[in-house]
C-alpha cells in the first residue's frame, strides 16, 4: 500500500478531487458573496467527511480479515463479503461492506465485526451514540436531530435520540450499579480488612485527573420537580429528581478567611506576616490547579442517590480531605449524611436558615410589619456571630413567654422547633473561620444546570424512566465523565469480540 496506491486510496483521491472542483467552482460564481461561500464550505465538509469515513470504514473493514473461530465448536470461519451497508458514526453517514462469518458444522451465521462496534441491531457506532447523548444532554431531542444532521450529517430522529440516550444511560446505570457494589457490597469488607482497595477495579465517574491537592470538598444534595405525562384531578402531575453535587471548594476565599484571621490574631509581627505569605502562596496554588466536580441526577430513593455519592466520593477524592456537607433541612438529607460522611462538617444552608428566621419574625410581630423588617436584618448579622444561633432562638423563646403578643404563636413554636432541631449545623462564625462555605448556591447552580435547564424547557414532559435516564446523560456531562462511560463501552465490546472468536486452544492457554 506504500508503493502502489490501494484501490480504495485511488477511489478516495478521486472523490476527493471532485468535491473540492465544486467547491471551487461554486466560490469561484458566488461573485462576492461571502454568504454562497460560507455554505459552499459546509456542503464541501459534509461530502468530504461522508466520503472520507466511507473509504476508512472499508479499509479497516478489509484489514480486519483473520481467522476467526465459531463460539460453539470451534470450528475455523469462513468468512465472504456482503452488499455495501449504510451506518451512522460520529463524523457522519458512510458505507461500508459487511463481512459475514459461517459455521459449516453449526451452520449459524456471525459477525464479529458488527459486534466489537456496535452495530448488532443498531445502525450506529459506539461514537455516534455518544455523540447523540453528549448533544442531548444539552438540547432537546428535537433540535438535537437538527443540529446533529446541519453539522455532522448525522442522520438521526428525535426517536432515535431518545433510544440512544436510553441506551447510553443504561451503560451509565451499570457502571455506577459496579461502583457501589464495589464500596458497599459484600466483598468489600473482606477487602478492606486484607488491606486491599476494593475501589481499585471500580470505574471512575467523574472526568478529572486528580482532586486538586488538599482542597476541601463541598457536598450537597437537593431536589427539583419535574412535569409528568400523567394527568391527575389537578392537571399534569409532578414527580421529585435528586441530584448531588461533589466539587472542591474554592480556594480564594479559604485564602482570604486565613488572611483576615491571621491578621485580627494577637501573634507577633513577624510571625503572623510569615503565616500570612503561606496563606498566600496556598491560595495562588490551589488556584492553580483545576476545579473538580462530580454530578449525579437520578429519579430513585434517596438511598441510592447517597450510595452514589458515597462511593464516588471514596473513589475520586484523598482520605484525608476535608468536606463540607451543605444543604437544606430536608429529613431525608441529613438521616444519611451521617452514615455516608461521618466526618464532614455539617451545615444548614444559611440563606434557608435566613428564610425560617424570616418566617418565625413575621409569626413574631406580624406580616410586613416595621418591627419583623428591623429585628429580620438584626438576626441575619446576628447568625452570623459566635454564638448567634444560641441567642436567636433564646429571643424567640423570649417572645413566647407573652403569647398574647405573638402574631402566630404555633407558626413561631413550629420554627422555633425547626431551628432548634439544626442548631449544631448553623455555627456559621466557626464554619466562616476555617474557609469553608456556608450556602448551597453550588448545589442550587449545579439542580438549575441538571434539571431546571434541561428538563423543564418551555411544554417538556418526562415520563419517570426517561427523566431518569437523561438526568444520568446530563450528570455525566457536566461531570466531563460521559465520553469515558462511551469509550469504556466500545472497549468492552471490543474486548468481548476478540475473545468470542478466538481459538480454542488459546483460550484454555
Amino acid at each position: 500500500m506504500n508503493t502502489v496506491l490501494h484501490p480504495e486510496v485511488r477511489l478516495l483521491h478521486k472523490s476527493a478531487k471532485q468535491i473540492m472542483d465544486t467547491y471551487a467552482e461554486a466560490a469561484w460564481q458566488s461573485a462576492g458573496d461571502f454568504a454562497q461561500v460560507e455554505e459552499a464550505v459546509r456542503l464541501a465538509i459534509l461530502e468530504l467527511r461522508m466520503v472520507l469515513t466511507s473509504a476508512g470504514l472499508r479499509l479497516s473493514a478489509e484489514k480486519s480479515r483473520r481467522a476467526q473461530h465459531c463460539p460453539g465448536c470451534g470450528l475455523l470461519l469462513r468468512a465472504w463479503s456482503l452488499e455495501p451497508r449504510r451506518v451512522v458514526t460520529a463524523e457522519g453517514e458512510a458505507t461500508y461492506s459487511p463481512i459475514r462469518y459461517r459455521c459449516t458444522r453449526c451452520e449459524e451465521d456471525y459477525y464479529p465485526l458488527e459486534e466489537a462496534n456496535g452495530l448488532s441491531g443498531s445502525q450506529y457506532t459506539t461514537g455516534a451514540k455518544a455523540v447523540i447523548a453528549e448533544t442531548a444532554a444539552q438540547r432537546p431531542y428535537g433540535h438535537v436531530s437538527r443540529s446533529l444532521g446541519g453539522e455532522r450529517g448525522l442522520s438521526v430522529s428525535p426517536k432515535e435520540v431518545d433510544r440512544t440516550v436510553r441506551e447510553v444511560a443504561g451503560w451509565r446505570r451499570e457502571e455506577e450499579a459496579t461502583l457501589c457494589g464495589s464500596a458497599y457490597g459484600p466483598e468489600a469488607a473482606l477487602l478492606r480488612a486484607a488491606d486491599a482497595d476494593p475501589l481499585a477495579g471500580a470505574p471512575a465517574l467523574h472526568g478529572f485527573a486528580a482532586w486538586p491537592g488538599t482542597v476541601p470538598a463541598l457536598i450537597s444534595v437537593d431536589g427539583a420537580m419535574v412535569r409528568s405525562t400523567r394527568k391527575g384531578p389537578e392537571g399534569l402531575e409532578w414527580f421529585e429528581c435528586r441530584a448531588g453535587v461533589i466539587r472542591s471548594v474554592d480556594d480564594r476565599a479559604r485564602s482570604a478567611a486565613l488572611r483576615e484571621r491571621l491578621s485580627e490574631s494577637g501573634n507577633r509581627t513577624d510571625d503572623r506576616a510569615a503565616r500570612l505569605n503561606d496563606a498566600n502562596r496556598e491560595g495562588a496554588t490551589h488556584r492553580e490547579a483545576a476545579p473538580a466536580a462530580f454530578y449525579t441526577g437520578v429519579v430513585c430513593a434517596p438511598d441510592a442517590l447517597f450510595d452514589q455519592l458515597g462511593a464516588s466520593w471514596r473513589k475520586a477524592v484523598p482520605s484525608a480531605s476535608e468536606c463540607v456537607f451543605v444543604a437544606d433541612g430536608a429529613r431525608w438529607i441529613w438521616d444519611r449524611v451521617q452514615l455516608y460522611f461521618p466526618d464532614a462538617v455539617q451545615v444548614l444552608d444559611f440563606y434557608h436558615a435566613c428564610e425560617h428566621i424570616g418566617s418565625a419574625t413575621s409569626a413574631w410581630f406580624g406580616e410586613r410589619t416595621a418591627e419583623a423588617i428591623a429585628w429580620r436584618q438584626t438576626a441575619r448579622k446576628m447568625l452570623l456571630e459566635p454564638g448567634g444561633a444560641s441567642v436567636v432562638i433564646r429571643e424567640l423563646l423570649e417572645a413566647l413567654r407573652d403569647p398574647e403578643k405573638v402574631a402566630d404563636p404555633d407558626l413561631l413554636r413550629a420554627e422555633i422547633r425547626y431551628l432548634f432541631g439544626h442548631r449544631h449545623r448553623m455555627r456559621y462564625n466557626r464554619v466562616k473561620e476555617r474557609g469553608l462555605p456556608i450556602g448551597s448556591g453550588a448545589m442550587e447552580s449545579g439542580i438549575k444546570q441538571m434539571t431546571t435547564a434541561r428538563l423543564r424547557m418551555p411544554g417538556m414532559k418526562w415520563t419517570r424512566d426517561g427523566a431518569d435516564a437523561i438526568l444520568r446523560i446530563r450528570a455525566a456531562h457536566l461531570s466531563q465523565s460521559l465520553r469515558l462511560t462511551t469509550n469504556r463501552r466500545h472497549g468492552t465490546l471490543q474486548q468481548a469480540a476478540a475473545e468470542r472468536y478466538r481459538r480454542p486452544e488459546a483460550i484454555a492457554a
